[in-house]
């Protein structure tokens, strides 16, 4: 799966979220959005969501399964930007 895949599944994740939130509280695709760390508007529950949209996404996409919370918690970051996400996802990826 290579890049351009990858940040459209991220998109479309963050479509399927932004439907169920109000739209003051809808985040950005830009890549320097911030997902954790004082600066993020976006609180834990989105965040979890969000990576469990953009797993399920993955898995069927490419019937490949990965753990973004493992991978995450065993390099976690306080200033999570969306674009670390991706190239995360992109290691993950190219490991399975």
């Amino acid at each position: 799966m290579n890049n351009i895949e990858i940040k459209s599944i991220i998109d479309a994740s963050i479509d399927n979220i932004n439907i169920l939130l109000p739209k003051k509280t809808n985040f950005s695709k830009d890549r320097k959005t911030l997902l954790t760390g004082s600066g993020s508007n976006i609180d834990s529950t989105i965040f979890l969501n969000l990576v469990l949209e953009i797993e399920t996404n993955i898995l069927k996409e490419t019937k490949k399964e990965i753990n973004i919370l493992d991978i995450l918690s065993e390099n976690i970051s306080t200033n999570l930007k969306l674009s670390d996400l991706e190239k995360i996802i992109n290691k993950a990826l190219s490991d399975v």
